[in-house]
């Protein structure tokens, strides 16, 4: 197999514009070398759809906005085939593979939001999203707050944690609920403990271990299984609603606060 390439890297240019892509051309040595290529090259975890993009052009300086981040190194128009538009074909990957919840969406400046309820199940890192989040946020100027955790916290996670940015109103109070059993095996509702063996025996149970019945690659449950995870869900809203209402308070008074710095500015410009 043999396959004929001539390249030419024009330095100088890409150097002033990094959009300008490299040119090559490139005499493909039949379909045994295209096989290789697609193998290597192609991702399992990418979904094929029509690219309804085909034919449009980004502007030139989108590189420039605080909103696209390019990772060091890189830049996604300095290589061939990764941001063009006449590809005819997108492939898609779960955006949950660099964070694995809908923070970004949400964040979005027009949503305005005030407060999140974030619920995250990993048993290894219930913090994690979290904490890529602030990263995202702030790599993109988007107000969010501080995750401050100490050593307790990633040990031994609570039912409920409350993070504010104190000094920026703009910045959403994020209730965070990891996946635990804290409480719930003695009390069955928040207040009530358990009496009778039947109650004792369906709220004692870990949530993680390998032998656990919620492991991520068990994905059928007994009734009993389902229910006892529903039911400690809630249980752990509940018995946290006092925080859940100091947030909502807290929020409707950041909300006047927030108003009030908007008509001030719509004044000034008046």
């Amino acid at each position: 197999v043999c396959m004929e390439v001539v390249l030419d890297d024009s330095k100088r240019f890409h150097f002033r514009d990094p959009m300008r892509l490299k040119t090559r051309l490139v005499i493909p040595g039949g379909p045994l070398l295209q096989i290789f290529q697609d193998f290597f090259k192609s991702r399992v975890t990418a979904g094929e759809t029509f690219n309804f993009m085909q034919g449009l052009f980004l502007h030139r300086d989108y590189v420039k906005l605080n909103k696209f981040v390019a990772w060091k190194g890189t830049h996604l128009d300095a290589f061939p085939n990764q941001l063009t538009p006449m590809e005819e074909n997108l492939y898609l990957v779960d955006g949950g593979f660099s964070i694995n919840s809908a923070f970004p969406l949400v964040l979005q400046p027009e949503r305005d939001v005030d407060v999140i309820l974030s619920f995250n199940y990993s048993w290894e890192a219930p913090f994690e999203v979290l904490q890529l989040t602030q990263k995202y946020c702030k790599e993109r100027e988007i107000p969010f707050p501080e995750i401050i955790l100490n050593k307790e916290d990633v040990e031994n996670p609570k039912e409920c944690y409350m993070f504010i940015d104190a000094e920026n109103a703009r910045a959403p109070i994020v209730l965070h609920f990891p996946l635990v059993n804290d409480t719930f095996y003695k009390y069955k509702a928040p207040g009530k403990e358990r009496e009778s063996e039947e109650e004792i025996a369906f709220g004692d149970f870990a949530v993680e271990g390998k032998d656990s019945p919620y492991r991520t690659l068990n994905f059928t449950f007994e009734p009993h299984e389902f229910d006892r995870l529903v039911e400690l869900n809630c249980y752990n809203v509940l018995n946290n609603k006092e925080t859940i209402w100091e947030a909502l308070n807290l929020a409707l008074n950041r909300r006047k606060l927030k108003n009030d710095n908007n008509r001030s500015r719509r004044r000034l410009k008046e």
